[in-house]
């Protein structure tokens, strides 16, 4: 299949793969044109922003953490891997200022934002 040019390779992703460490296969597998094309989720998508922006990884905790505690510590949880709800927060903020700019005549997104 990878050697056929005449087969489209689509790899479609949901969940936390980022956290989950996959980042670095998908990448791999890009850079190797392995897959043509990539569907994703947005799950998918902002945990990777997140890490784009701070620079920052997933945290490993454990999957015995109290919800209530890490709710409270506004921690949010993939089964035993944490990041803090305000990254995800500012990777939004980050995102909304990009299109802003980028579409700064459209004036559905002046309206929404």
């Amino acid at each position: 299949m990878v050697t056929d040019e005449d087969c489209l390779t689509i790899l479609t992703l949901s969940g936390a793969m980022v956290p989950a460490g996959m980042g670095d296969l998908i990448c791999v597998l890009m850079e190797h044109k392995f897959i043509d094309v990539q569907i994703n989720t947005g799950t998918v998508i902002i945990h990777d922003l997140v890490e784009v922006f701070y620079d920052v990884s997933h945290y490993v905790g454990s999957p015995n953490m109290d919800d209530n505690d890490l709710f409270n510590l506004q921690i949010y949880r993939i089964y035993d891997t944490f990041l803090p709800e305000d990254d995800y927060k500012k990777a939004k903020n980050n995102m909304l200022e990009i299109m802003k700019k980028l579409l700064s005549k459209n004036k559905i997104l002046d309206s929404y934002c």
